[in-house]
């Protein structure tokens, strides 16, 4: 198992904790402790064992990662534990799908993730309806020929013109 992977489910079976709780730091460890349901409870369990068997710079990596994460809003928190438990549901396919895509984004300037960041919050405030409209015209155009493609360029150029 990945590094990133064993630190991401430390971080997370935490922070499912810390989320359900978002309970005031003046309560006691053990208060929060007794407040887990069991299987909370285990899934804790699970994490500490995955976490004693981290290298000291493994186990530094998600100390940092963990305090990045409670620096965060307690809806943001939220918001990725949310995205966590999604990408859960995946099937095998698609998380192997999505994480090398991640990598692959991680290899972008930070110029061109900050655009792909800019469209993904453009897609988001659209209305399910027009995104889904949007995602079909996309498709349809992936599946154009080039030449298809440059007259649907050259139309599009025409049209800005027209505009001015």
């Amino acid at each position: 198992m990945k590094l990133t992977t064993l630190v991401t489910l430390a971080i997370l079976a935490v922070a499912r904790v810390a989320v359900a709780q978002d309970a005031p730091r003046e309560v006691a460890p053990m208060e929060r402790w007794n407040e887990l349901s069991e299987d909370e409870k285990a899934k804790v369990r699970t994490a500490f064992e995955r976490f004693k068997t981290l290298t000291p710079e493994q186990k530094q990596a998600v100390r940092e990662r963990y305090a990045k994460f409670r620096a965060l809003s307690p809806e943001r928190r939220a918001a990725l534990v949310d995205s966590y438990r999604a990408f859960k549901r995946l099937s095998a396919d698609d998380q192997r799908r999505v994480r090398d895509q991640f990598e692959r984004f991680k290899t972008y300037s930070p110029e061109r993730r900050e655009r792909l960041r800019e469209v993904y919050r453009n897609l988001s405030r659209m209305a399910p309806e027009d995104r889904q409209r949007l995602l079909e015209r996309l498709d349809k155009r992936d599946n154009l020929s080039e030449e298809q493609r440059q007259r649907v360029r050259e139309r599009m150029k025409e049209n800005r013109e027209r505009r001015r």
